[in-house]
């Protein structure tokens, strides 16, 4: 999938061309980030002046940072750098590790004392592949920068001293002599010099960057008269190196995408800047007219709605099937399934962490090429797989059947689909559409492999009603799920009577867990083809490989160290996280609990997933030197929206708190013009984790999640977290306040994390919604539109289950409180009439799901509100005191108060019946409705006065019908009826107690 994404790095030596800098952040990027806004894409300019920090910098890791931030860029699609060049080379960075072989022949060439001081700051690591002595940190005195230029100064000349007659290669022998800029350059533009691995790898999936990569390119050559040099600021001791390499850029780059100035030195720090004016224009037009060749592309290249899914699901399964090993056992069970004459489906299951995606993965891989057709679906890898009937329409789409189309209205099923209302196609309940799908997998004819994985992960428990107990011969399909059971489950007897008992008792097991094994308990009640994922076989092999992958290795000691402690989680996740952390171990790195060496860190790995989990997360702050805070906020913030956030979002959140803002980026040395996030903090810090995220596509951006439960797990067990999902909704809200004209997905994300709220901490939302009223009072738009918003919301469910209706509650309970703190405010008039609907709707949600006591609750306070506001305003509010009177009146009986419930009974008739007495016409229908309601409550207590009520309400219909028989001729229908089932229910009662004694009595003989 092409990326939305526009990443463009910005490279320059640095304190010659601040002003160059400053203009494009405050000219030129502002600039085309609107216009990439108004076209779908979100720009991002990489500046590095905020990008390394202290920590990155002790440890040597600089060039290596800089680098791996133009390599990501390249990624992205044009413009992707841009290159200024001035009179100065630039800084030449020490080599961070140099191969054992050649660092011995420069030892070779040097005087004792001179090898001395290359060996007191660089050691062997054999964990490096080649082997290799690598540049030790910087600490104690050398934290300083003057101390530390001064050795890197004098060991930068003794390398290149050794360099110049080393029998080594020229490309050996350049890094002693390249600068950082040029290194930038070397990465940054393919022609230039040899092609780099990451470039290799880019040209492998498109060839055609290697013709188009130049001419996408904008370079500034600046040219200073050199007479007119009165400082080292723009001219230094290295010009002509700087001459020879700005000659060498120009040749790669077209002319038309190069501007060439010259100008003069007027004082120490100051240039004669005329060019400005023309750069922000030539680069301003050079940018925006890339994008608009991008837009261009993506044009001609436009997908429906069924190919983003399946490049989605396509892409989602090759990252997933990357660096598999082992797992032959399930791989064979899913072949010798494919094509075996078994009717039932396949279902694979294992504990969290075990592989079951890569095992689909690679299953589907191996199935592709074979005679049947293979669908696969991966339940998370976009927004709409985790929905049933999204997922399963998604399919047979693919297979080229519209069973949405099905589900409509006969009079709608040949109309344009982009003229049907999506609301049309949710009026099929769940459980019909689920029976209607069992038939249409049955009535396949094509020979076909459909893959399911992880349904564990659907967003609505519809219990599978939608999957055939027996396939057609002609279909397979494959179906993984998460389950904390062992192998024993697959190993039941065939008898099927004893198997379903089995399956009955485990059921009421799992209702007591609550664990993550009732999806395959559901499944068991479908098939007894179930295979189950055993300990992971391969974790040594898996982790030399993920090693290798970077140049990197482990020693012998450290390898029976990750054995031991691999025991207890014998999964690829563990070794997948495990990797991350071993990458970094020197070979002379004391294990935990050993001595230390001197010079060296301390190995641990945790003997648990989530253990590696945390550690990984701690590490990121002290092993790759990011903020702590930054990190922190930045999982929680993901974790918090639950279906993740874009880039773009994330960073314009992290924005809002300017305080946080100033600590990730003082501006001790460099302004920071816009006041936000340094893009380059963020991109760093994504750069170490996105081996753990994934991606989704959702009302045109690209959102970033955690695919990991362990992940989730570990963040909400965090004691800050609930603190951080306070933050991102306060966060959320301003950038609301500011966009609340256009920016719909901003609302929608606001809305989720105030339901994610009460969800997931089961917190006391009164209290919670208290906070949030009080920051929303001065906002008009935040205070109306909220409360609505989560009324709307609270509509889209419909069903009853416990999941469904606690998230309805979460939006109704929040707009409640928060009505309430708004209502008790001196703006009562303004906001009791919300209130008071909101109140409603609580009450109807309790009451349908059986919580009579809650609903009474809700009922006694929208009373308690109506009674107030009749009393100040009797003519506006007598129909809402009506309507809460008989409320609470009735879930009091409900409830089984019936002292209070006569009471009020009687305060209702007693108050309608006056209304009647003076305005029959206008009160009749209320008053009946009081009484047929008071006779419904007496109907099992005491049938007389039922009767009466009952007969009283019926009086007062016939009375109007006769009157306006149009008007009233529902309501009278419906008394009668009311009236009428009175006696039949009567009769029928009476009819099964006299054939309930007659049954006795034949039953005795008598």
């Amino acid at each position: 999938m092409e990326s939305k994404i526009i990443r463009l790095f910005v490279s320059s030596t640095f304190d010659d061309f601040r002003k160059e800098r400053e203009i494009l952040q405050t000219n030129v990027f502002p600039r085309i980030k609107q216009y990439c806004i108004n076209l779908g894409y979100t720009f991002q300019p990489i500046d590095l002046r905020w990008g390394i920090s202290n920590e990155a910098q002790f440890k040597q890791k600089t060039l290596e940072l800089c680098l791996n931030e133009v390599r990501s860029c390249k990624s992205y699609p044009y413009p992707n750098f841009l290159i200024m060049i001035g009179d100065r080379y630039g800084w030449i960075p020490l080599p961070y590790a140099i191969e054992k072989d050649e660092f011995e022949i420069l030892l070779s060439l040097l005087s004792r004392e001179e090898g001395n001081d290359l060996l007191s700051w660089y050691e062997e690591d054999l964990n490096q592949l080649p082997s290799s002595y690598v540049l030790k940190e910087r600490t104690e005195e050398f934290v300083a920068y003057e101390t530390w230029n001064h050795i890197e100064q004098h060991l930068r000349l003794i390398f290149q001293k050794a360099a110049k007659t080393a029998n080594i290669s020229d490309e050996k022998k350049r890094k002693y002599f390249t600068s950082a800029t040029e290194a930038e350059v070397i990465e940054g533009i393919f022609p230039y010099f040899e092609l780099t691995k990451h470039q290799e790898k880019l040209l492998e999936k498109t060839p055609e960057l290697l013709i188009n990569d130049s001419k996408s390119i904008f370079g500034l050559f600046r040219d200073i008269e050199i007479s007119s040099k009165c400082s080292n600021r723009f001219i230094a001791d290295d010009y002509d190196r700087a001459q020879r390499f700005k000659s060498a850029v120009k040749a790669e780059l077209l002319g038309e995408n190069m501007m060439q100035c010259k100008t003069v030195q007027i004082d120490n720090d100051t240039l004669d800047e005329f060019y400005l004016s023309d750069f922000i224009d030539r680069t301003f037009q050079f940018l925006k007219a890339k994008i608009d060749e991008q837009q261009q592309k993506e044009k001609k290249e436009k997908s429906s709605q069924l190919q983003l899914e399946l490049e989605a699901q396509t892409y989602f399964a090759q990252q997933k099937r990357k660096n598999f090993i082992g797992q032959d056992s399930v791989l064979k069970k899913i072949e010798d399934y494919i094509n075996d004459i078994q009717p039932q489906p396949l279902v694979i299951y294992g504990k969290s962490g075990i592989g079951k995606s890569s095992i689909m993965a690679k299953a589907i891989e191996n199935s592709i090429h074979k005679e049947r057709k293979v669908i696969f679906r991966f339940i998370g890898a976009t927004p709409d797989s985790i929905y049933t009937k999204k997922l399963l329409s998604s399919i047979f789409q693919e297979i080229g059947i519209d069973v949405r189309r099905d589900g409509l209205p006969e009079a709608y099923r040949y109309d344009n689909p982009e003229h049907i209302p999506e609301y049309f196609y949710e009026r099929e309940t769940l459980e019909e559409f689920s029976e209607r799908i069992a038939d249409r997998f049955m009535a396949i004819e094509d020979r076909m492999v459909i893959f399911i994985d992880a349904v564990d992960r659907l967003s609505n428990d519809d219990q599978f009603s939608w999957l055939p107990e027996k396939l057609p011969a002609n279909l397979k399909m494959i179906i993984s799920v998460l389950s904390n059971e062992d192998e024993s489950i697959s190993n039941w007897s065939e008898d099927d009577l004893n198997f379903k008992a089995q399956v009955k008792l485990l059921h009421l097991s799992l209702h007591k867990k609550n664990d993550d094994s009732s999806h395959l308990n559901n499944l068991l009640f479908k098939t007894k083809n179930i295979a189950f994922i055993g300990e992971y076989k391969e974790p040594i092999n898996l982790l030399y490989l993920l090693l290798n992958q970077e140049d990197r290795t482990i020693q012998k000691h450290q390898e029976e160290y990750f054995l031991k402690q691999v025991q207890n989680s014998p999964t690829p996740f563990y070794v997948y996280v495990a990797a991350q952390e071993m990458k970094s171990w020197k070979s002379y790195d004391s294990l935990d609990g050993q001595s230390n060496i001197e010079g060296g860190g301390i190995c641990h790995l945790a003997d648990t997933q989530q253990g590696m989990v945390r550690n990984y997360i701690e590490n990121l702050n002290t092993l790759y030197h990011h903020d702590k805070k930054l990190v922190q906020k930045v999982f929680g913030y993901i974790y918090a929206s639950q279906d993740g956030l874009s880039e773009s979002e994330i960073l314009e959140l992290l924005s809002t708190d300017k305080k946080f803002v100033q600590h990730v980026a003082p501006e001790t040395w460099h302004e920071n013009i816009d006041k936000n996030i340094p893009l380059v903090i963020w991109t760093r810090l994504l750069g170490d984790i996105k081996a753990f995220l994934s991606k989704r596509q959702q009302q045109g951006e690209e959102l970033l999640y955690f695919f990991h439960r362990e992940f989730e797990e570990v963040i909400i067990s965090s004691s800050n977290q609930k603190q951080e999902h306070e933050n991102i909704i306060l966060a959320t809200q301003e950038v609301l306040i500011k966009q609340y004209s256009y920016n719909y997905r901003c609302r929608d994300i606001y809305i989720q994390l105030i339901t994610n709220y009460y969800v997931f901490y089961d917190s006391n939302l009164e209290e919670y919604s208290i906070f949030v009223a009080k920051n929303i009072f001065d906002n008009e738009w935040i205070k109306f539109n909220y409360i609505y918003h989560m009324l709307d919301l609270s509509k889209q469910f419909k069903s009853y289950n416990h999941e469904e209706r606690k998230f309805k509650l979460a939006c109704l309970l929040s707009a409640g409180y928060t009505t309430e703190v708004l209502f008790h405010s001196n703006e009562q008039g303004e906001w009791s009439d919300l209130y008071l609907i909101v109140l409603e709707q609580l009450v109807e949600v309790y009451a349908r799901s059986g919580g009579y006591d809650y609903a009474l609750m809700m009922a006694n306070v929208a009373y308690n509100v109506a009674e107030h506001l009749y009393a100040q305003d009797p003519r506006k509010y007598t129909n809402v005191y009506i309507k809460c009177l008989k409320a609470v009146a009735w879930y009091n009986h409900q409830t089984k108060n019936d002292k209070e419930a006569i009471g009020l009974f009687n305060l209702l008739e007693e108050f309608t019946s006056k209304l009647y007495s003076k305005a029959p016409d206008q009160w009749s229908q209320k008053y009946a409705y009081a009484l047929s309601t008071i006779a419904l409550s007496y109907r099992s207590t005491d049938k007389e006065k039922s009767l009466y009520y009952y007969k009283a309400a019926l009086d007062i219909a016939e009375i109007q019908y006769e009157k306006y028989p149009y008007e009233w001729n529902e309501i009278h229908t419906k008394y009668l009826n009311d009236y009428n089932s009175f006696f039949n229910y009567e009769i029928s009662l009476f009819l099964k107690i006299k054939y309930k004694i007659k049954g006795m009595l034949t039953k005795k003989g008598s």
